[in-house]
Parts: structure tokens; C-alpha cells; sequence
């Protein structure tokens, strides 16, 4: 196994580099890295189950899908995230997530962290959270990542994940939701250390776990590619919101009452009661996401086009 030697903060970036890596690398891999405040959901969740959607755009966090399954996350540069890249020799055996959590996990406990797996996919400290994991398998190669909560910005994160209004909007759909728990930083468990010392003991005691003895970093012709697949696919809202399993929605405010049947992304049908129904064909076919919302109002009807965010869970 490898160290691959990663700084980027950019959220698009890492989900790209662990794509890219995945399929372009054919030595095993471990890269720790962090990002900007972002939402992360899982590949198969709906962003408008998971995420409070006003309070991101509001504060300018943006929400990206990952490649792989499970919950949603909250990045931010308090949150320390650990990549593997495998290539096991059973393939009944490819997703193995003690394998990975237990190095951890002893680390923690070093630390004199009562950390333990729960589940399959959850570090906790007593009945608090502080690490979520999942997988990917692409060919014989697999993906297994996850975070490490050390002095994130709870406060976000919880607004962020939490629908705290009952004003939001209503939504049917087969999607897989994430399960809400309580969460802790691993700072206020040993407030003595800083993150720039835990992440490099992390480092230290996963490299002498996974016997890593070698280093490198991305050339600028790989970062190059990993850039192109950001701004191609992962800030792409056809990906973001397009991959989203097909849903019912329906939300009612004060003033206006809509009601979406969406495909692929796509609002297919779509029903408004009030001023704003005379909208109903320009929203009709589109995707339902804030930027082509956005691009379809922003200059011809701001007002209503803001009514409209409102109205379609923005």
C-alpha cells in the first residue's frame, strides 16, 4: 500500500481524486484528506430527504452525491476524511469495513477514546458518532472511505442535515435515508492535542498498520484529469440532483400549494395552486435543482423566481 500525499480542500476535487483513483490506479492506496464545508450525500439518497436545502444555498455550503452508498456527511476543515483503495483476493470478501475501522479504532483507543464499531459503518464514542463509513466496488477494486468528526462546526452540521421547520416540503420516494444520531468532535473528548498533531499521528499509525512504506503525490497531469472529472460530473447538477430515484413532492407555503412528480431528476408532472400557476409550463421538463431554477428566472422575473425557490424546497 501507498500513501498518496493529497492537500486539496476542494470538495468537487476530492470526490473526483477518489473516482479517479479508483479506476486509474492499480497499487492499494491510503490518502487522508479534508475539504471545505460541503454536504456530501450518498450515492442513491435525494437531497431534499436529506439535506435542509435553504439553509445551505443560504450559507453558500454547497451539496455534492458521492460514488458511493450510504448516509449523508458533513465536511468542513474540522472533519478529517481517510480513503483506502483495495484490491482484495476473495471477492466474496470486497467490502470489509472492520478491516479498515478496527486500525482506526485502536488508534482512537490509544488515544483513550472508548471508540467501537457500530453497525457496520459507525465509529461511536459512547452513544456518540463520531466517524461514518461506506464503500464502493468498481471491478475488483473497492473504495472504503470515511470521516473522523475532530473539530468540525457542529452547528452546521446539524442545520445543515435537520429539517427544523415543519414548513418543509413533503417527499415519497424509495431513496435510502440516512439515520439520525447523536454526534461528538474527538476534540472535546482530548482537548489536550490539536488536529495538526492528531492528523499526523493518524498518519503515522496507519502507515506502521498497513506496513506502508512508500509515498507520492498526484502529478499535475493526473490533478489535471481529476479536475476535469470535477467540474464534468460532481458539479454537474444532472449528477448532484439528476441521480436522485424518482420521488413525489409536495409543499405548501403560505401563499402557494405544488405538487411534482420527478424522474430522473426531471419534474415530469407538476400541479401549482395559486399566483404562481402560470408558471407550471416553464417548470415542466426541467430539472429540479437551484441553478436551473435559478437560470430560468433570474432575469426575466426575480421576484417570482425567488417565490418559486421558495416553493420548490430552495
Amino acid at each position: 500500500m501507498i500513501l498518496l500525499e493529497q492537500n486539496e480542500k476542494d470538495p468537487y476535487f476530492n470526490l473526483a481524486a477518489e473516482e479517479f483513483i479508483l479506476k486509474n490506479f492499480d497499487e492499494e492506496i491510503l490518502m487522508l484528506w479534508q475539504s471545505s464545508s460541503s454536504v456530501v450525500i450518498g450515492k442513491h439518497q435525494n437531497p431534499f430527504k436529506e439535506v435542509n436545502l435553504p439553509y445551505v444555498l443560504k450559507n453558500k455550503i454547497p451539496v455534492l452525491r458521492r460514488l458511493s452508498g450510504g448516509g449523508t456527511v458533513f465536511h468542513d476543515s474540522g472533519n478529517i476524511n481517510f480513503s483506502f483503495f483495495s484490491i482484495p483476493e476473495h471477492k466474496d470478501k470486497m467490502i470489509r469495513f472492520e478491516h479498515f475501522t478496527h486500525p482506526v479504532i485502536r488508534f482512537l483507543n490509544n488515544l483513550k477514546i472508548n471508540a467501537t464499531l457500530v453497525g457496520k459503518n459507525n465509529i461511536v464514542a459512547g452513544n456518540k458518532k463520531l466517524s461514518g463509513n461506506s464503500a464502493h466496488i468498481f471491478k475488483n477494486k473497492i473504495l472504503h472511505h470515511g470521516t473522523l468528526l475532530f473539530n468540525s462546526n457542529l452547528t452546521h452540521l446539524r442545520k445543515s442535515l435537520t429539517h427544523e421547520s415543519e414548513n418543509f416540503p413533503t417527499v415519497i420516494d424509495h431513496s435510502i435515508h440516512s439515520i439520525k444520531v447523536p454526534v461528538i468532535n474527538i476534540q472535546k473528548l482530548i482537548p489536550g492535542i490539536t488536529k495538526q498533531t492528531f492528523f499526523e499521528q493518524l498518519q503515522t499509525f496507519l502507515k506502521r498498520s498497513f506496513l506502508i512504506t512508500q509515498t507520492r503525490s498526484l502529478s499535475v497531469n493526473e490533478k489535471k484529469k481529476i479536475k476535469k472529472l470535477a467540474q464534468e460530473k460532481y458539479q454537474n447538477e444532472e449528477w448532484i440532483y439528476g441521480y436522485s430515484p424518482d420521488y413525489h413532492f409536495l409543499h405548501q407555503t403560505d401563499r402557494d400549494k405544488i405538487e411534482l412528480e420527478v424522474s430522473k431528476g426531471k419534474i415530469q408532472k407538476i400541479h401549482i395552486d395559486g399566483i404562481l400557476k402560470k408558471f407550471e409550463e416553464n417548470l415542466k421538463g426541467i430539472l429540479h435543482a437551484p441553478g436551473e431554477v435559478q437560470k430560468l428566472f433570474q432575469t426575466e422575473n426575480p421576484t417570482s423566481g425567488t417565490r418559486l425557490m421558495t416553493l420548490l424546497g430552495f
